[in-house]
This record gives structure tokens, sequence and C-alpha cells, in this order.
């Protein structure tokens, strides 16, 4: 059940390795040398640390490595690079602070999903390993990391007020943040 319920996060988000699609060029890849590139379909595959991409009016595959880019804009994602080949989606970005995710495993079955806190240059400050389960360790983390959250983007109201969305009673094991970690989609701080 729990594998079907990763598969189930993931499988319509468009990370790891699977396309992103769109028949006009919605995707916008920023290199390191400020090149900018429109594309009409990425995959981001992390266990590789490359970007492939199609450009519009075409069916050629042509790819970047991590350490060749700045961004990714996919639409609602944003995926950044930092010092060599660190790619993370940004979930929130305060004046000082950065939450990010990694999708954990192949692209064919995540197992769970690495969360960042970066100060602006990519340092870690903290960093959580969840996964969706119902162990008391899985319950444990996804706990910690709430409180981490709510402590470290204390001036993101807006986030904030996301994120209370969570907090209801029957939600003992944190199953809601689980699914939003799950996520890709960028959220704004204020």
């Amino acid at each position: 059940m729990k594998a079907f319920f990763i598969a189930l996060c993931f499988s319509s988000l468009g990370i790891s390795a699977q396309d992103l699609q769109s028949e006009t060029p919605s995707f916008v890849i920023e290199k390191k040398d400020g090149t900018i590139i429109e594309a009409k379909n990425i995959t981001i595959n992390f266990s590789r640390k490359f970007v492939e991409y199609v450009l519009p009016n075409e069916s050629k595959l042509h790819f970047f490595f991590f350490d060749q880019l700045k961004e990714v804009n996919a639409g609602m994602s944003l995926l950044r690079i930092y010092g060599w080949r660190k790619g993370y989606f940004i979930k929130v970005e305060s004046d000082s602070k950065i939450l990010a995710t990694v999708p954990l495993g192949d692209y064919r079955m995540v197992q769970g999903v690495k969360v960042f806190i970066l100060d602006k240059e990519g340092k870690i400050l903290e960093e959580f390993e969840v996964e969706g389960g119902d162990k008391k360790k899985d319950i444990e983390r996804r706990a910690a990391l709430k409180e981490s959250l709510k402590r470290n983007f204390s001036d993101c109201p807006k986030f904030l007020g996301y994120l209370s969305n969570f907090d209801y009673a029957t939600d003992t094991s944190h199953k809601q943040l689980w699914n939003y970690i799950c996520m890709t989609q960028l959220q704004d701080c204020n």
C-alpha cells in the first residue's frame, strides 16, 4: 500500500524523469552563462543529474547536465541548481531561506523525498528525509519537519497560512504534509 501511495503521489507530478509537456514553449531553461532556452517538453532526471528538452517545432531531444544550468522554470515548478550538479525543486523562498525538495529513488518508483532548508547561496542549513509510511519514525520525521518549517519560515505569512491547512485533529500522522512535500509546486512566501 505504501509503494502504491508513493507512486500515486509522484506519478502525476512530472518530476524525477517523467516528461513535462506542452504544445507551446512553456518551459524556460536558464544556463549559467545567462542563455535562455524555451522548450515545449522537458524531462528532469535527478539520478543522472540532467535535463532533457525538446524545442518548439522539433522532435529532436537535447540535454544539459545540471552543472551547466542555473534554473529550469517548469510552469508551477522551479528547479534551481546550486554548486556542482545539486538540483532542487524550490517550494518556498523567503528573504533569507529556501525550502527545497529532491525525490529519492529512481524515476519509476520514488521512495521518499529529501527536504532541505537552504540559505540564499544554497548551503544546507537543515535536511530531512521523509516517506509516506505509517511507521513511528516516518510520522516523527514529518512532525519534526512541520515544526522546522514553522520556525524557519516564520517571516512567510502566506506560506504559514497554507501550512496551517494541514492542522486538523484527524491527521495525527501528518499525511497532509507528506502530500504537500510530494508536490513540486512553488508557493508564495508573502
